[in-house]
């Protein structure tokens, strides 16, 4: 699963990449109508991204596996005699479970930081709302200013 994640990882930004710069290349050209579909695009690919969380995922599968594929070379340069010794069948155990927990805990670390990081914003936004509490003013509720559309003449 490992390489399927590397190559899925690689296709996503390079897909994602490939679409932004084909916006730019219309805002380039003035076709400015197709730019807001082809940014949902780069978005949507972009949450898929984060939400797999291939970037912490990845390197963790890598170890794992790695370790896992010391373990069997271990195992299989064992004899018959060996490989029934109950230590010999502890440590495999032993080895294989802490190398599939550590991936396991690097899964459930990255979804504690994602966790942390969406109550900090929420707080950042708490705050802001108590300074312009303070200052007599109030956070903006209605729609947003009119923006120049990129293009636009």
């Amino acid at each position: 699963t490992t390489p399927r994640l590397a190559r899925l990882q690689h296709v996503l930004t390079g897909v994602s990449i490939t679409v932004v710069a084909l916006a730019t290349l219309l805002a380039a050209f003035g076709a400015a109508l197709w730019i807001p579909l082809l940014l949902a695009i780069a978005s949507g690919l972009d949450f898929f991204h984060s939400f797999a969380n291939l970037d912490s995922r990845l390197p963790h599968m890598n170890a794992a596996s790695a370790v896992l594929t010391r373990l069997l070379l271990w195992w299989d340069g064992l004899a018959l005699v060996q490989q029934r010794f109950p230590a010999n069948k502890e440590r495999l155990v032993r080895e294989a479970e802490t190398a599939i927990l550590h991936q396991h805990e690097a899964f459930v670390l990255g979804s504690l930081a994602h966790i942390n990081s969406v109550n900090q914003v929420g707080e950042q936004r708490t705050n802001v709302e108590k300074l312009l509490k303070f200052n007599g003013a109030s956070a903006p509720t209605g729609p947003a200013p009119p923006h120049v559309a990129i293009g636009a003449k």
